[in-house]
């Protein structure tokens, strides 16, 4: 499971980054190609008197270096462990084309074009990919290198076929085709690359932010006697708490008054005081007096 941004570290977010850029194909890889494209479109178009097939020996020659090289990338950097690296396949299919080729030399001397349209078109593809990173960094010009992909694409299908004839019309089309796909293609490149090492900086920078605002404590203003928190998961146990307590209270008053009552009782007092009683001894006690007077005078 991807952790989150702020849990995340600075060596875990390159580490990242590298685990990405160890694909099958490389932006080394497609920069290197365009140059191949400019140069081979350059050659065939300002040398004239420039025999195909040396320019066949080239291109057979450049696919049986790269195929070897994506096959031992793909041991040294023991990219077997990952399911989704295909560069032994893809190393495998340059060195078995490059081999074909060299054993055809004037098959591919007749038709160096279509062939290099088919190269030019799997690199415009790759243009058009460059347009959907630039859409997801954020970048500002992806859109007008949308409109390079679409018409690179548009110019190595042409080199294949030429539908129209609209192809035919121009002089030397294949060859201004071949260089300004490469360039477009060298263009975005470059263009991703850039963008990549901004939006890893951004990453990094963002991750960073998000650490220290989990550090930082939350103050919660609070009074100068704060009540004590209640948890409401347990509210009814302090409820059921606050009624035995006061069920014990009354229960210790009520022996108390009846310790009381045994007592008065062993001494021989009333339990209650009548109030009626208490008034008729009052007024007893006011005729006996009464009567003490009248005797003295009497007498």
């Amino acid at each position: 499971m991807k952790k989150k941004l702020q849990d995340r570290t600075e060596e875990e977010l390159i580490e990242e980054g590298k685990k990405a850029r160890a694909g099958g194909v490389s932006t080394a890889f497609v920069c290197v190609a365009d140059l191949v494209y400019i140069g081979v479109g350059a050659i065939l178009e300002f040398l004239k008197g420039f025999n195909t097939t040396y320019m066949a020996y080239l291109l057979c020659g450049v696919l049986l270096v790269f195929g070897i090289a994506f096959i031992v990338k793909y041991f040294i950097k023991e990219n077997y462990h990952d399911a989704n690296n295909y560069g032994f396949s893809i190393g495998t299919f340059m060195v078995v084309m490059g081999a074909l080729g060299l054993t055809r030399l004037s098959f591919v001397a007749d038709n160096i074009i279509p062939f290099l349209g088919m190269c030019a078109l799997v690199t415009s593809i790759t243009v058009l990919q460059n347009t959907i990173q630039l859409k997801t960094l954020r970048s500002h010009i992806w859109w007008l290198v949308g409109i390079l992909a679409l018409v690179s694409i548009l110019g190595s299908a042409l080199m294949i076929v030429d539908v129209f004839g609209f192809a035919a019309q121009i002089p030397d089309y294949p060859y201004w085709a071949l260089m300004g796909v490469g360039c477009i293609s060298l263009l975005a490149s470059l263009v991703v690359f850039i963008q990549t090492k901004i939006y890893g900086k951004r990453l990094i920078k963002d991750a960073k932010k998000a650490q220290e605002e989990a550090r930082v404590p939350v103050f919660i203003p609070q009074d100068e006697h704060p009540a004590t928190p209640v948890n409401n998961a347990g509210g009814a146990d302090n409820a059921g708490g606050a009624d035995n307590a006061g069920a014990s209270a009354a229960m210790t008053g009520f022996e108390a008054a009846k310790m009381s009552m045994m007592e008065k009782t062993t001494m021989g007092e009333p339990l209650m005081e009548d109030t009626t009683t208490g008034e008729t001894s009052t007024e007893e006690t006011s005729t006996e007096e009464t009567s003490t007077e009248e005797t003295s005078e009497g007498n």
